[in-house]
């Protein structure tokens, strides 16, 4: 839906005049704004993505009959586009008939004569006039409609059966749609969230979405708590903004803030006891989880979940005298995991300086398990500190169990400096950032990719972008009130140039089939 949006996108200034605004319905269930102007003035050669050989570089079949049609028109087409306007793409209301499932596009046309000139250069294409507009089949699914200077292009996911009948009624339809009745002005959020002059801003209502994916309903009956999550879910918002130096990404979801009170806790922070023995300054990748496993206890006794588990996995834990309760009240619900560097000769031979730690609340219940397999032979003891009898696959790791985490490593160093107690190696940016999130992933692509052998590497767009990139941090943050929000921020080594500008600097080169 997107690709098709965006590629109805451009340039070209001509005298102004008023068009009549296609408001975005508020019964779409997805919807996204985009800022043409900004991403003009950001990228003024922007419009290049649309060529066939960058396209080609995207891995975008430009050979399909269909896809090259489509490439063609935008080509034709792209010079009358108002880029001084914004650009809308919205899904309806979601069918489980995905048959009436269908998307739609709005944009501004500068130039109505150079418009219509340039789509009747393709002689397989035909002009209906109606009588106060215009339209054009693309196939027998989609529909191209305008109105003086404003655009209106709807699809349906499927070819049917009088679908021309049915795109000329779904066109006059959304035309009828009223400020009164917009999406922006029956959700204050989206309404702010466009005030807030994005590049691209993007609305989607998850109980509309959620038709998507009929897995979701599956793994509600797994757990009343999870059932409870997503009907208490309504919609989220997210933007793009393309900046200097850097891309940024945020989401949010908007929930029930008093079905989901009770759930709200577990989303704490207390990774702290686990952070502070990370013998790591500036790793190459660094994940970090934080929950509170106290709440998710509460949450499972409610549920009597404990002896809900695989069977197998309730045995196995029986023979060692451990039950899912114990095991429950061992974790406190921290994780980290770090890698300093690591080695790929090949696919079959690898090494890598990383430890990963996992934050204690009962070391007693860590410790009757660790001797169980030490009393088995499968483990040996020396201190505090456990090893497997015979490694596995070449991998020797030291187990180290301490008052409040248990860190796993095969490196000798970090051993040392996690039996000694230093303070965190950490760097303070990256401790600031795992102190504040509930969840946080960083890597550094460009490290990353040099450590892998280019035979090994056979992807000719990332093999170019990735060097750009200096480091990526995803993240969220503990849940407010009636808000769940999470980030993506990608860094690029270059920080003055605009980082659209940077991705649309990858030169296209042609794929040999």
């Amino acid at each position: 839906m997107l690709a098709v949006g965006t590629m109805l996108v451009a340039c070209g200034k001509k005298n102004k005049q008023a068009v009549s605004k296609v408001h975005i319905p508020k019964t779409a269930s997805i919807a996204a704004v985009i800022d043409l102007k900004q991403i003009s003035e950001k990228a003024p050669n922007w419009r290049d993505v649309f060529k066939a050989d960058f396209l080609q570089k995207l891995d975008v079949d430009i050979d399909s009959k269909q896809v090259a049609g489509l490439q063609q028109l935008v080509e034709r087409v792209i010079s009358s586009i108002d880029q001084d306007e914004k650009l809308s793409v919205f899904n309806g209301q979601v069918s489980k008939d995905r048959n009436k499932n269908h998307f739609a596009l709005t944009f501004v046309i500068a130039d109505v004569a150079a418009f219509e000139k340039a789509l009747t250069t393709d002689k397989g294409i035909t002009i209906v006039k109606n009588k106060d507009s215009k339209h054009v089949f693309l196939d027998n699914k989609t529909i191209l409609s305008w109105k003086e200077g404003s655009g209106l292009l709807v699809g349906y996911e499927f070819k049917a059966a009088n679908r021309n009948k049915e795109l000329v009624s779904k066109v006059a339809e959304l035309r009828k749609t009223t400020a009164a009745d917009a999406l922006d002005n029956n959700n204050q959020k989206f309404k702010a969230l466009l005030g807030e002059n994005h590049d691209i801003a993007i609305w989607a209502n998850q109980q509309e979405t959620r038709n998507f994916s009929p897995s979701v309903e599956m793994y509600s009956k797994l757990s009343p708590t999870i059932a409870n999550l997503i009907n208490a879910t309504k919609y989220g918002t997210s933007y793009i903004d393309f900046l200097e130096g850097k891309i940024v990404m945020n989401g949010k979801t908007m929930f029930d803030g008093k079905a989901t009170e009770k759930y709200q806790t577990v989303l704490g922070i207390s990774n702290e006891n686990v952070i502070k023995s990370l013998p790591i300054k500036d790793p190459l990748l660094l994940m970090s989880l934080s929950i509170s496993m106290k709440d998710i206890r509460k949450i499972m006794e409610e549920e009597n979940a404990y002896d809900k588990f695989d069977a197998e996995a309730l045995k196995t834990l029986q023979e060692l005298d451990l039950t899912v309760k114990d095991v429950a009240e061992m974790l406190s619900g921290d994780l980290v995991a770090a890698v300093e560097d690591l080695e790929l000769n090949n696919l079959q031979k690898a090494s890598a300086k990383l430890v990963l730690g996992i934050g204690l609340n009962n070391r007693k219940v860590l410790e009757k398990l660790l001797s169980k397999y030490t009393e088995m032979g499968l483990l040996q003891k020396q201190d505090n500190i456990y090893r497997p009898v015979i490694p596995l696959l070449g991998f020797d790791p030291q187990i180290i169990v301490t008052d409040d985490a248990v860190f796993l490593t095969a490196t000798e160093e970090f051993k040392e400096a996690i039996t000694s107690a230093k303070a965190t190696n950490l760097n303070e940016e990256m401790l600031k950032k795992t102190k504040e999130s509930n969840f946080m992933l960083f890597l550094r692509p460009s490290e990353i990719l040099r450590k892998i052998p280019k035979e090994n590497f056979s992807d000719e767009l990332l093999e170019e972008l990735l060097p750009k990139i200096e480091s990526v941090i995803v993240n969220t943050l503990p849940a407010k009130k009636e808000v769940l929000e999470g980030n993506v921020t990608v860094y690029f080594k270059d920080k003055k140039t605009n980082a659209l500008q940077q991705l649309l600097s990858l030169k296209p080169q042609k794929v040999n089939n």
